[in-house]
């Protein structure tokens, strides 16, 4: 609940990952409670995913999207559609049910 809430009072959360591998589940929860969410190339999940977020690949490219991001307001726009990218992504029931089909 905290951290929720700390990420519900955020103008920006980042997440920057070392290791490309496994889908990053700290990805979520930003999506799902934040305004802008920034990652660096290692964060991308190869899904529509990628799409809801801004990306960085070096410092000079973190501090322009800090700036931008900073004096930018999340519109209705901006969160609908993150909805709707979030929404095509299957939830936990959808998969096992496709699990339990290929045992």
């Amino acid at each position: 609940d905290k951290m929720n809430s700390l990420i519900k009072g955020a103008q920006i959360v980042i997440i920057h990952s070392r290791h490309p591998s496994g889908m990053k589940v700290k990805l979520f929860p930003a999506l799902y409670h934040g305004r802008f969410v920034i990652c660096n190339e290692n964060t991308l999940t190869k899904t529509p995913l990628d799409n809801a977020v801004y990306v960085y690949k070096n410092m000079s490219e973190l501090d322009s999207l800090l700036e931008r991001c900073w004096r930018s307001e999340a519109t209705r726009e901006m969160i609908d559609q993150r909805k709707e990218i979030l929404s095509s992504i299957p939830g936990d029931d959808e998969k096992a049910k496709l699990i339990i089909r290929h045992l």
